[in-house]
């Protein structure tokens, strides 16, 4: 009997709810998600609901790494970017409704192709996720490590942040992303080996 049905999981878990919910939806239900990548969102989707109109992707740019109730705030949305994604059974109506929710959070709504949207969110978002791990995993393995925990502040506190990303929506976006998180995370390399050759 929903209007309108708010997917807001680990991007793995959306295959799982989109089976769960497909009998139950109603024909005119307005289904959107806020997964981190899209591509294999939009193909669950055309599996589970491959006659419904009203799915449409979403992905608001306002993450944070606190999860849970407490970690909510009531200006999350404020100022961000709210990627819509359709597919192509998309009715402008289910569209001009997930653009109205953007824009009702504060958000600024932003169309995008499933795959444009995949490749650019790596450049911006997976990979340095990505990079801050491999960042935080160099320097704890590192002997002299009781030392520098000592004098590590707010530079490597800043440049390791999201290190505390939610690991099971790291994982997930690691997994349905991983060709282009792959690419950047090369071009990435690329720079620190010139960098060091500047140095």
């Amino acid at each position: 009997g929903a209007n309108l049905v708010i997917i807001a999981v680990p991007v793995l878990a959306i295959r799982v709810l989109l089976a769960e919910i497909a009998p139950a939806v109603g024909p005119d239900a307005v289904i959107t998600d806020t997964g981190s990548t899209k591509t294999e969102v939009l193909r669950w989707a055309d599996e589970y609901l491959p006659k419904h109109t009203g799915f449409v992707g979403g992905h608001p740019m306002a993450g944070k790494t606190e999860t849970g109730p407490l970690a909510g705030s009531p200006d999350l949305f404020v100022g961000a970017r709210w990627v819509v994604v359709p597919t192509v059974r998309s009715s402008e109506a289910a569209i001009a409704e997930v653009n109205a929710l953007a824009e009702s959070m504060g958000a600024t709504s932003m169309l995008m192709d499933a795959a444009e949207h995949d490749a650019y969110v790596a450049a911006v978002s997976h990979m340095p996720m990505l990079a801050a791990t491999a960042l935080f995993s160099m320097m704890r393995a590192s002997e002299a490590w009781p030392e520098l925990s000592l004098l590590a502040a707010g530079g490597f506190k800043d440049m390791t942040r999201l290190t505390a990303t939610d690991a099971a929506m790291a994982f997930d976006i690691a997994v349905t992303n991983r060709e282009h998180a792959g690419h950047w995370l090369n071009r990435y390399i690329g720079a620190l080996i010139d960098l060091r050759e500047r140095v």
